[in-house]
């Protein structure tokens, strides 16, 4: 199947990778069935667990990074993941989605 639109997008507990409205579904797509290399996969998923990290089950409303520098770190892997997901499927046009630093819990 070729892709035509997708989007990286950290959501909790979903694959980062999005389908659009497009293919008449919406919703993440688990990445390693996409044509991805392994490295890049699991780079994804590493992204992926870093954002579920933030996740407090308990009380989400408190969820998110403690401090700026780590949200910052996060978004700049984002653009990175962008990127190479560019190289690997250049047919597919990507779009990003990351947290604003702005809704971050601190402290």
């Amino acid at each position: 199947m070729k892709y035509h639109k997708l989007k990286l997008m950290p959501e909790f507990e979903c694959w980062p990778v999005w389908f659009g409205g497009e293919y008449m579904i919406e919703g993440c797509v688990d990445p390693a069935i996409l044509p991805l290399s392994n490295k890049l996969v699991e780079d994804l998923n590493d992204w992926t667990d870093w954002w579920d990290r933030q996740y407090n089950r308990q009380d989400p409303l408190s969820s998110g990074f403690k401090d700026t520098g780590e949200a910052a770190r996060f978004n700049a892997r984002g653009r990175e993941l962008l990127e190479q997901l560019k190289l690997e499927m250049p047919d597919t046009e990507w779009t990003l989605r990351l947290p604003q630093q702005s809704g971050l819990r601190t402290g």
